[in-house]
């Protein structure tokens, strides 16, 4: 049993794409990577936004993606690719836009364009017989925190390691990084980390 605890602010979450779609009424869209095909990358390891069910693509962000498809007459083909290479992917023509729960950054708007879709944030998650019950980014001194490789908020982590816990002589908080969510959270109720940080409606998922 796992419990979760609220941090960090609220996130805007957007569909990533190389260059604008077309609309209605605008200049045409830019040729798809594949003909008559909406080329989306997805890490398929993140439920409720996307994962495989019955090996189909599910969740909020496949339907999204889907939908945008039949709004610009296009079939939609999934490409699973795990999170810190989504954009890396998508620069790289893998695909045509990135639906997986891409947190919207001035960092991550350098390199792509977005449409934000929904507002989202992250909590932190413990073990419901752990006594450590973390309630702000500060209380992760001298911590070893799980986390999906490449997520928006391991830089926000390291600035409080390094702005308040360091100088208070706290200790660093330890981020560790794992390639999917699902490896982040067998570190934690393995005993190897003492929180994991996650998107709230994923650990929300974790909870139940």
């Amino acid at each position: 049993m796992l419990s979760t605890i609220p941090a960090l602010r609220r996130f805007a979450i957007g569909v990533a794409a190389a260059c604008a779609m077309g609309a209605a009424g605008a200049a045409p869209a830019a040729p798809t990577i594949r003909p008559d095909s909406l080329t989306v990358g997805s890490d398929l390891t993140y439920p409720p936004y996307a994962y495989l069910d019955n090996g189909a693509p599910a969740g909020f962000d496949a339907d999204f993606s889907r939908l945008l498809a039949a709004k610009l007459s296009l079939k939609p083909v999934f490409v699973d690719t795990r999170f810190p290479d989504l954009i890396l992917g998508m620069r790289a023509h893998r695909f045509d836009a990135v639906a997986s729960a891409l947190y919207v950054t001035p960092e991550r708007s350098r390199l792509v364009d977005f449409i934000p879709y929904l507002k989202t944030g992250a909590s932190l998650v413990v073990t419901a017989s752990s006594a450590y019950v973390p309630a702000v980014p500060q209380d992760l001194c001298g911590k070893r925190v799980a986390s999906i490789k490449g997520a928006s908020w391991t830089p926000k982590l390291q600035k409080v390691s390094r702005e308040s816990c360091q100088p208070a002589g706290r200790g660093e908080i330890k981020v560790l990084e794992f390639p999917t969510s699902p490896e982040a959270l067998m570190a934690l109720r393995s005993q190897a980390a003492d929180a994991m940080i996650e998107d709230a409606a994923v650990a929300h998922g974790m909870a139940v």
